[in-house]
């Protein structure tokens, strides 16, 4: 299996035959199945065909996580009771209109942090922005390409990716291979820019190119940033320094140990605790890393071992853990699979339930369509006759409400034993998280 990155939401695409994706999809991730029975309001699914679909997480002082949906363009919120909403944008093609949760839209939103005040920041990519949104949801552009062209600051964020916030509410950004700083005044800087994966330091036009990884800040002002293609985790102080935390340039591997020594396989994602401790998505390891203040590297979850599987330490198994967020426990969030995975102190990893999101047709016709439409036919060369029936046949019935018969089309497009252990399983499942059980 060929596992590629590419540098527009780094979804990892499998290049292997996709048969083997629905049988994941199946076997592993019952979310398709979810959607095709949702019957409950405002809700629109993860993107399951994409086993990341998450562009960024973050957890408020209250244990609220919230979600960026880069596949439907939405911003989600989920309760530590498990309850999902959407709380900000309107699900569907990306747009960049400001405005009430409901009418306001972003396109491929990825990276979010939040301040102290409940104010939610996201990395809108494709839109080339900073986007804001209030407490009680109403969104605003603090930064974008056209306002730095107005004032003369020229084509910044060519792609936003990563956001996070000092205390002093500097807002940071992570542009390609550039740092942008914002300050509560609305001045736009470049704090640091990034070498290549080769070691080089380009010119910021260049450098916003380079593939963007993970962005956190620790208490001091520190940023982090994990850099997916060279396999190594930068430390930038706040005058713009940048130097190694962690990690090899071009060095990949699992080994644990104290700076250089460790290694990694293309780093996605970072965040800090209140102890000063670094949290790595070391996706392709397929593992979750800590790293002390001291550069120290350690294992905390998973092992080199594909899965879905909750349990201690090494025990427990992740499909590719990319966004990470903690909270003030001191626990750990990734997302992984189209799922959020909860992770404490203590290594003991564990997946949340109730966050399929539920009862809007639209979504759930969006999610079965580009599910059935990953099938090839037995000589893997493309779409046939019989697929293409049961995707329109499919999408028929979910507009008629006929979820029952859509999940029948499902499991003939797919060509899986509705008798199966896995299958019953992943069902049973689907259909408690379908109603909120």
């Amino acid at each position: 299996m060929k596992t590629n990155y590419l540098s527009a939401g780094m979804r990892r695409t499998f290049q292997s035959k996709r048969v083997i994706l629905a049988m994941i999809i199946l076997t592993a991730a019952p979310d398709a199945m979810t959607v095709a029975i949702a019957q409950s309001d405002n809700a629109v699914p993860f993107q399951v065909t994409d086993p990341i679909a998450a562009g960024g997480i973050t957890v408020d002082g209250a244990g609220v996580i919230y979600v960026t949906d880069r596949d439907h363009n939405v911003i989600r919120k989920i309760t530590p009771q498990g309850e999902v909403s959407i709380f900000a944008g309107s699900p569907g093609r990306g747009g960049s209109a400001d405005g009430e949760a409901e009418t306001a839209q972003f396109h491929t939103p990825e990276g979010v942090a939040i301040d102290g005040a409940g104010n939610v920041y996201v990395a809108d990519s494709d839109n080339h922005a900073v986007r804001k949104i209030t407490p009680d949801g109403v969104v605003s552009t603090l930064a974008s390409r056209a306002s730095a062209r107005s004032a003369g600051q020229g084509d910044q964020f060519q792609n936003p990716h990563r956001i996070a916030l000092d205390e002093a509410a500097n807002v940071y950004v992570l542009d390609g291979g550039v740092i942008r700083k914002i300050t509560p005044a609305g001045v736009l800087s470049i704090l640091a820019v990034l070498p290549d994966k080769r070691g080089r330091v380009k010119d910021a036009e260049i450098a916003q190119s380079q593939i963007p990884g993970g962005l956190a800040i620790d208490a001091r002002g520190n940023l982090y940033v994990a850099d997916v293609s060279a396999y190594v985790i930068y430390k930038i102080s706040s005058d713009g320094a940048v130097s190694t935390f962690a990690g090899t340039a071009l060095k990949s591997g699992a080994d644990d140990g104290t700076g250089s020594v460790a290694r990694f396989y293309a780093p996605h994602d970072v965040a800090t605790d209140q102890a000063g401790n670094l949290f790595v998505a070391d996706t392709m390891n397929l593992t979750v890393r800590k790293v002390t203040p001291d550069g120290v590297v350690t294992t905390l979850a998973g092992a080199h071992h594909i899965g879905d599987v909750d349990g201690p330490g090494n025990m427990a198994r992740f499909y590719g853990p990319e966004c990470i967020a903690t909270d003030r426990a001191g626990n750990v969030y990734v997302s992984d699979n189209g799922h959020i995975r909860k992770i404490t102190p203590d290594g003991v990893a564990s997946t949340l339930d109730g966050l399929f999101m539920r009862g809007d047709i639209a979504g759930a016709i969006a999610v079965y369509t580009r599910t059935v439409e990953v099938l090839p036919d037995q000589s893997d060369t493309g779409k046939t006759a019989r697929q293409r029936a049961y995707n329109s046949r499919g999408k028929l019935r979910l507009q008629q409400g006929d979820f029952a018969g859509a999940i029948a089309d499902f499991e003939a497009a797919l060509r899986i034993n509705p008798q199966s252990p896995v299958y019953k399983q992943n069902l049973a499942r689907a259909k408690a998280a379908a109603e909120g059980r």
